[in-house]
């Protein structure tokens, strides 16, 4: 589905689902896209909550764990 073909009413969600995928780029390794969730190369609108996978979402949290660790 193309982002033109969509009549997206919620332009908050849309902003949402953008800055996630974005702080996924920020926060996982090279080549995070997957093929499900909100780390898809493409937006997908008939996902209801697109959200990360459960290995992105470990991945995630180990580096943050590891970040704040690396700051005390």
């Amino acid at each position: 589905m193309d982002f033109a073909d969509h009549h997206w009413t919620d332009r908050a969600e849309l902003l949402g689902r953008v800055l996630a995928h974005e702080v996924g780029h920020l926060v996982l390794p090279v080549h995070s896209h997957s093929t499900t969730g909100i780390m898809r190369a493409d937006l997908d609108f008939r996902a209801t909550l697109p959200g990360f996978t459960p290995q992105q979402g470990e991945t995630i949290r180990t580096l943050v764990a590891a970040d704040l660790r690396a700051r005390q």
